[in-house]
């Protein structure tokens, strides 16, 4: 019988934080707070699969183009 408990396979969770970056831009661009939120876990997430380029590259678009200090 299977279980029901789903792996995430690496592939799907290094991915999951650009997924997360992307809602917190739209989030930002809709006026809701929630951005923070999606944001952070973005950044947690890179910080997991040891994406430090993509914590670097995240953090450098929200202070070009959003304007926002994130850390």
């Amino acid at each position: 019988m299977y279980s029901s408990v789903f792996l995430i396979t690496p592939l799907y969770l290094s991915s999951l934080g650009l997924l997360y970056f992307r809602k917190a831009i739209a989030e930002y661009n809709l006026g809701r707070e929630e951005y923070k939120d999606s944001l952070s876990k973005s950044i947690h997430l890179f910080e997991i699969n040891g994406q430090e380029k993509l914590i670097e590259t995240t953090i450098e678009s929200c202070r070009k183009f959003y304007n926002q200090e994130v850390l």
